[in-house]
């Protein structure tokens, strides 16, 4: 099975400039703790934020959230898959990263966002063995 038929589509670029606050009330609303970082204009990933990054990054430092941007937290080195990649391949290289989830690009020419695959996402569609083998990486 292919990383397409599992991933999340409809994934937006959190655009740098947005503050603190406001990407946490998007993940709140869109039920989720991971927020591709880009421009949307230029189509480009420039990394990501999760709600662990708010926690320990701003939260936890005292920093003003109204005044703290996305881009001034974010994670730049970006781990990323291919829609077309196979689920053990990727499953394979989450547990190595140690990693819950991955950027989903459309090809290694284009590079554009077209989603982002969660363990949750492969724990709902594929068998035990393979989620318990990200798992086991992840928790080592």
């Amino acid at each position: 099975m292919q990383v397409k038929e599992t991933m999340t589509h409809n994934v937006e670029y959190m655009p740098c400039d947005t503050n603190v606050i406001e990407a946490a009330k998007r993940m709140q609303e869109l039920e989720c703790g991971f927020l591709p970082v880009g421009d949307p204009r230029e189509q480009k990933l420039k990394g990501v934020i999760t709600d662990r990054d708010i926690t320990l990054r701003a939260v936890a430092r005292g920093l003003d959230l109204e005044q703290t941007r996305v881009d001034q937290l974010m994670t730049d080195q970006v781990l990323y898959c291919y829609e077309n990649d196979d689920i053990e391949r990727i499953a394979d290289n989450m547990r190595t990263n140690g990693i819950y989830r991955l950027v989903v690009l459309d090809n290694d020419k284009d590079k554009q966002l077209k989603g982002v695959i969660s363990l949750g996402d492969i724990a709902r569609w594929h068998d035990e063995q393979i989620t318990g083998h990200i798992v086991k990486g992840i928790a080592a």
